[in-house]
């Protein structure tokens, strides 16, 4: 995917500039949590075997 044209880029407030990063890339942070560490890890009402 072509990324933004670096001269209309130049022409937004450097306040935005920061935004109009590369389309080609993502920053994923892989080291956080799934959940919150006070989020419950079990929901025994929602199993499956309460149908049994």
């Amino acid at each position: 995917m072509p990324d933004y044209d670096p001269e209309q880029v130049q022409t937004l407030p450097e306040m935005v500039q920061s935004l109009f990063g590369s389309l080609n890339t993502q920053k994923i942070e892989y080291d956080l949590p799934n959940r919150p560490d006070y989020m419950a890890r079990s929901a025994p009402g929602i199993s499956p075997r309460r149908y049994e």
